[in-house]
This record gives C-alpha cells, sequence and structure tokens, in this order.
C-alpha cells in the first residue's frame, strides 16, 4: 500500500514522525552507550548512574550491589538493599543470589542466607561456585547432600579438590569412609586425596583410601603411587608395602615382576622406575649410567656404569628387597668390566634396610673380564624384614676408573 504524503499537511506530519523516531534511536542509541561506558568504568558513582538509567536492568544493580559491599565501602545494607532489587528483577542469576547470601551472612541472617543459596541452586545447579556454597551451608544439616556437591565440585573443577577435601574431612568428623563419598571414584582423585591426608600426618586415613584406589577406574601407574610405599616403609612397615607392590603389579607390569626373583627388574629389561622397590637412583659424581642394548649377560640389555672418580663409595643405584626375618637367601648378578682401575674394586652388597647392618659383601670387581657371576649367601636376623642390595666399594678410598656393566641380578630364598 502507498502513503499518500503529498499534500502539505501530510508532508508536515510524516517529517515529524520521522525525526521524532530518529530521535528516540539517537536517544537510546546514546543511553546505550553511557550504559556501556559506565559499565567499564565500574565505581559506585558509575553504576549509580548506570542504574538511574536503567532501573529496570538487574545487571546494574548487581553491580553497584557488589562494588558496595567491597573493602573500600563496605555499606552492606545498601548492597543488601540494590541486590534485592536485583533478584526481584531478574530471580535466575545465581552471582546475585550469592553476592545476596554473603552480605546476609555478614548482617548475621541466616536464614535469609540459605534462602538465597538456595535459590542460587535452583538457578544453576551444576555452577561450581553455587555448588561450592551450598555444600557449605548443608554441612551441618545435611552431611550426604554437603558431600555429594562437594563431589560436583570436585568432578568441575579440580582444582577445588585440596578445599573440598578439608571441608569433606572435617565435616564428617574425620571419619574417612564418609568423607570420601565427596571424592570422585577414579584413580587420580582418589590418589590426590591420600596425598592430602598423608601431608598432614592422618596415616591411618591414607591407608582406608589406599584399596579404593587399586578397584577405582581409571589408569594406575607404579610412579604415581610411590609417595604411599614410601611413607608405609618410613613406617616400618615392609609387609604392607610389599603388599601393595605386588597389588600394583596386577595394574602396571612396568613393575617387571620375575617369578622366583625377590629383586624387581634384576634383568634390566623393564624402565629403572626410581621408587618403591624397584632399582633407586640417585645422580652421582664420577658416575654416568646407562641402559645398554649392545652388551648384555641375557635378554636384550644391562645396566652400564661409566665410572671416574675418587673415593667413591656409592654408585647410585640400590633397591629395597622384602625379606622373611630369620631366612637363608643367595645373591647372584653377573658382571662384566673393562679397564676398572682402582686400588679397591666394586662389590655388590647387602644390609639391613633400616638399621644398615651388613649381611653381605661380595668379592671385589677390577680389571678387564668377561661375564663373570658374583655375590653369595647371606642370612637375616629375625627382626629384619627389609633389605638393601646396592653397588659399593670398599674402603672407598683413593681414584677408580673404568667401565662396568650389571645383569640378571637375583635373591633367591633357600
Amino acid at each position: 500500500m502507498r502513503l499518500d504524503i503529498s499534500s502539505p499537511v501530510r508532508k508536515r506530519a510524516f517529517l515529524l514522525v520521522c525525526a521524532a523516531l530518529l530521535s528516540l534511536a539517537w536517544a537510546l542509541s546514546c543511553q546505550a552507550l553511557i550504559e556501556h561506558w559506565l559499565d567499564r568504568s565500574a565505581t559506585v558513582k558509575n553504576a549509580a548512574l548506570a542504574a538511574q538509567l536503567q532501573p529496570l536492568n538487574a545487571e546494574h544493580h548487581e553491580m553497584l550491589g557488589f562494588l558496595l559491599m567491597g573493602p573500600t565501602y563496605g555499606d552492606y545494607p545498601q548492597a543488601r538493599m540494590h541486590l534485592e532489587k536485583a533478584v526481584a528483577i531478574n530471580s535466575h542469576s545465581s552471582r546475585s543470589w550469592l553476592l545476596l547470601a554473603n552480605i546476609y551472612e555478614v548482617l548475621g541472617d541466616n536464614t535469609a542466607r540459605r534462602d538465597a543459596v538456595l535459590h542460587a541452586l535452583a538457578s544453576e545447579p551444576r555452577d561450581t561456585q553455587v555448588q561450592w556454597e551450598a555444600a557449605n551451608l548443608y554441612l551441618t544439616t545435611d552431611l550426604d547432600r554437603s558431600l555429594q556437591l562437594l563431589r560436583g565440585v570436585v568432578e568441575s573443577a579440580p582444582a577445588y579438590a585440596p578445599a573440598a577435601m578439608g571441608v569433606a574431612y572435617r565435616g564428617a568428623n574425620n571419619n574417612i569412609d564418609k568423607a570420601m563419598l565427596a571424592i570422585p571414584l577414579e584413580t587420580s582423585s582418589r590418589l590426590q586425596l591420600m596425598h592430602w591426608l598423608l601431608d598432614r600426618a592422618q596415616t591411618a586415613a591414607a591407608d582406608r583410601v589406599w584399596p579404593t584406589v587399586l578397584t577405582a577406574p581409571g589408569p594406575l601407574q607404579a610412579s604415581d603411587t610411590f609417595f604411599y610405599l614410601d611413607s608405609l616403609l618410613a613406617r616400618h612397615e615392609p609387609d604392607r608395602a610389599f603388599a601393595a607392590w605386588s597389588a600394583l603389579a596386577q595394574r602396571d607390569s612396568a613393575l617387571h615382576l620375575q617369578p622366583g626373583n625377590l629383586i624387581s627388574n634384576g634383568d634390566f629389561e623393564g624402565d629403572l622406575l626410581n621408587g618403591g622397590f624397584g632399582w633407586r637412583y640417585a645422580p652421582t659424581a664420577g658416575v654416568t649410567a646407562s641402559l645398554d642394548t649392545s652388551t648384555f649377560h641375557g635378554g636384550t640389555r644391562s645396566l652400564a656404569l661409566l665410572i671416574d672418580g675418587e673415593n667413591l663409595q656409592d654408585f647410585g643405584f640400590r633397591q629395597l628387597v622384602k625379606v622373611e626375618g630369620g631366612g637363608h637367601y643367595r645373591l647372584t648378578g653377573w658382571l662384566h668390566a673393562e679397564e676398572l682401575e682402582a686400588a679397591h674394586g666394586v662389590r655388590l652388597a647387602v644390609v639391613d634396610g633400616y638399621s644398615r647392618a651388613p649381611f653381605l659383601l661380595s668379592e671385589e670387581a677390577l680389571g678387564s673380564f668377561s661375564w663373570r657371576e658374583f655375590g653369595g649367601d647371606f642370612t637375616v636376623p629375625a627382626e629384619t624384614k627389609l633389605v638393601t642390595v646396592f653397588v659399593t666399594r670398599s674402603p672407598a678410598e683413593g681414584l677408580i676408573r673404568g667401565k662396568l656393566w650389571l645383569d640378571d641380578l637375583r635373591i633367591e630364598k633357600q
């Protein structure tokens, strides 16, 4: 349909309407620009102006309430008024409800705080911060609900895990079985819980968590558990530590256990784990260690030590071995040397894992020789349940230089 504006009156009316519409559009644009500028300059004055320009915009009242409750102003009654306006305009803003809950807590209105948190939870039940606030709210009145919410927090935001563990453990009155309901049943989360407990000397609680690690889904590498094995060993519980090690062998083939051999990875065909009941090694001045695939006694590789140092006694390699008190054992190992020169040669040694009482010191290896068997028999006293096998020199005097290979080390009970 065509609009007839041929008459002067109609033309003038049309132009006036157009001018009015343009003015309105210009005013709205200016208002939007002013609001945008005020929002970017987050001060109480600017937020108040924005709220005056748009009194029905919940975000402006939320921002003003947030600024007023800050340390610069600390005007909680005014902040509460604006935040209450914000949730009246938009009742689905979990952030406004949480800010309001914090103000109610400061003002001592616990009933209003509870209602505000519940409104936030109803608005955004999967929001991490909302779940966190609700979990703390329910902690003393509905522990199971609180633990369920904490579990959701850890699942969605792993960075919250340490704090969630603390809240759950204290809320459950140190009942670890109850507190574990807040931790997802997967290996990394349960291991993190064990770390948290051991850092706080809660060893018995960590022991309760360990079986759930073994049954939880998800990858489990032995190296991730060394902190726990070291805790058991430090508590002089080698039996339990070895039981944990044996259980790990069912989940991680890197342990490379050999039937009948109490030494793990004695043939060096597996990885050097540097923990647990595997080979432990430490950088040692004068010793360069490597796995050699060109020279070996059996299998496909051996441990090679390039030695050039003064007064060397410890060559940086050792392994803890679980034994039975009063048992009789035989250590054997194959060594090969090239131009190993020193006043005193290299030996294989066995000592008590705790007291360092000596049980065996093999004949010394010196000079150049092809693969030769070293070792001997030893008996441990009734109180010994852990021994250390290592490469040493005794006495450790003077310069030693050359190359030594080790392979096929075994300890067998006789």
